[in-house]
C-alpha cells in the first residue's frame, strides 16, 4: 500500500507545517453557511497568544446583579479593547476568539483590582474627589459648588477667571488644597462643555 503525504501550509504565514501531534487551526463560517478552516503553525499560534498579552487593566465599572465587571484593557501590542468578565453561570470574559489562558490573566487582575479598591488608602483617595461641581458664571460675582464622593460640600466659593482663561479661587475661601487642585480640570471641562 502506497501512502500519501499531506503537505499542510500555515494560511498566516503560508510556511509548511510539520508533523506533529497537534495542528492549530481556526475556522468562520460564510454566509452560505459552509465552514472555512484555515491551519495555523507554531509560530503563528505563539505569537496569536502573545497578542493577547495584557499590559494594562483598568476596571471602568460592575454590574453586581449580573455578576459583570467591565474593563478596558490595553495589550503589549498597543490594542485597546474594551470588554466584560463575568462570573456568574462560569468565569467567562466577552473575548470568545481569546485564548483559554486570558480568562485566567482577566480574572487575577480584577481580583487585584478588587483588592486595590478594598484598601484603606484608595477608600480614603476616593472620598476626596469632586463627585459634583457647579460653575455659575452667569452672576455678577461667579461662584461655584462642589461636592466631594466623602460629602464635603462647599456652595457660593467666589471665583474669577485670568485674561488666559483660567479659574482662580477666591483665597478667602477655606477650600481644602486637595480640592483646589481638581478644580482646573473640571473648569477646563465645563469651558469646552463636557461637565
Amino acid at each position: 500500500m502506497k501512502y500519501k503525504v499531506l503537505d499542510l501550509k500555515c494560511d498566516t504565514c503560508g510556511k509548511t507545517i510539520k508533523g506533529q501531534s497537534e495542528i492549530y487551526y481556526d475556522y468562520t463560517i460564510d454566509q452560505d453557511k459552509n465552514v472555512i478552516m484555515e491551519l495555523i503553525c507554531d509560530s503563528c499560534f505563539d505569537k496569536w497568544v502573545k497578542s493577547w498579552d495584557i499590559k494594562e487593566l483598568e476596571v471602568t465599572d460592575t454590574v453586581p446583579h449580573l455578576g459583570q465587571t467591565n474593563y478596558k484593557v490595553t495589550f503589549v501590542d498597543g490594542r485597546e479593547e474594551y470588554g466584560y468578565y463575568r462570573t456568574i453561570g462560569g468565569r467567562r470574559t466577552s473575548f470568545a476568539d481569546a485564548p483559554e489562558e486570558f480568562d485566567d490573566r482577566i480574572y487575577e487582575h480584577i481580583q487585584k483590582w478588587k483588592q486595590k479598591i478594598a484598601s484603606e488608602e484608595y477608600q480614603a483617595a476616593q472620598r476626596k474627589l469632586i463627585s459634583d461641581i457647579r460653575f455659575n458664571d452667569n452672576q455678577d460675582i461667579p461662584m461655584l459648588d462642589f461636592v466631594t464622593k466623602g460629602n464635603l460640600r462647599m456652595d457660593g466659593v467666589k471665583y474669577r477667571v485670568t485674561a488666559k482663561g483660567d479659574i482662580l479661587v477666591d483665597s478667602t475661601a477655606e477650600v481644602p488644597a486637595f480640592v483646589l487642585e481638581q478644580i482646573p480640570e473640571h473648569w477646563e471641562k465645563f469651558k469646552q462643555g463636557i461637565a
